[in-house]
C-alpha cells in the first residue's frame, strides 16, 4: 500500500490521510506553501514542505521582489543546516518558546499552555504533550525504582533513570529553545494531548 500523509496549513486544521499524487496536486495549485507541514502517516514528526525537495520542486515560482534605488532587494535567510525536524512558524515559536523551557524543567506545569492563550499553537501543544509524556515517565521510573530497591535492584536503577530524565530534559530544552519539534528519543511518539 502506498505511503498515506497528513498536511497542515499554517494555522489551519489537519488534512488527510492522502496519497502522494493528492499532496503534490495541493503543492502545485498553491493551496499549501512552503511553510506548511506534512507528515507520514506513521510519524509524529512533522516537515516543512519546503525541506522536501520533491515537493519544493512543486511549489509555485514567485516572482522577484522589487528592487530599491540600489538594485537590490530582500533575500531569505537559507534554511538551518543540522537537522530535518519541522520548525515552528517564527512568531508561535518565539511568543511560547519559554513557556516550552520552562514546562522541561518543571514538567508537572505542562498543562499551562492549555489554559493560556498558547492553546491554539502548534508549537506549545507539541511542547505540552512532550513534558507530559516526560512527566509520567520521570516519575514513574523512579516509583519503580524506589520499589525496587526493597530487592536490592533499585540502588543501581536508581541512577540510570536519574540520567536518562536529565538527559530527555537537557533534549526538550534544547528543542524548545531552537524551535524545533522534535519528539523525544523513545517517549516522544507518545500522544496524549491532541496537538493539533
Amino acid at each position: 500500500m502506498a505511503d498515506q500523509y497528513f498536511v497542515r496549513a499554517t494555522g489551519g486544521p489537519e488534512a488527510g490521510p492522502m496519497g502522494a499524487d493528492n499532496v503534490r496536486a495541493l503543492v502545485r495549485s498553491g493551496e499549501l506553501s512552503g511553510s506548511d507541514l506534512i507528515r507520514k502517516e506513521t510519524s509524529a514528526s512533522w516537515m516543512t514542505i519546503l525541506s522536501i525537495p520533491q515537493l519544493a520542486a512543486d511549489l509555485p515560482k514567485l516572482p522577484a521582489p522589487p528592487l530599491d534605488e540600489l538594485g537590490m532587494h530582500e533575500v531569505a535567510p537559507p534554511p538551518r543546516a543540522g537537522s530535518n525536524a519541522p520548525l515552528a512558524g517564527p512568531a508561535d515559536a518565539e511568543a511560547n518558546k519559554a513557556m516550552a523551557i520552562i514546562g522541561y524543567i518543571f514538567p508537572f506545569l505542562f498543562f499551562i499552555p492549555l489554559v493560556t492563550d498558547a492553546k491554539t499553537s502548534p508549537f506549545a501543544r507539541f511542547h505540552a504533550n512532550q513534558q507530559l509524556v516526560y512527566f509520567i515517565f520521570s516519575y514513574s521510573a523512579a516509583f519503580v525504582s524506589a520499589i525496587l530497591m526493597i530487592v536490592l535492584i533499585g540502588y543501581c536503577l536508581f541512577p540510570l533513570v536519574a540520567l536518562a530524565n536529565l538527559a530527555l530534559m537537557i533534549l526538550g530544552i534544547v528543542n524548545a529553545a531552537n524551535n524545533r519539534m522534535t519528539p523525544l528519543p523513545v517517549i516522544g511518539g507518545i500522544r496524549i494531548i491532541n496537538t493539533n
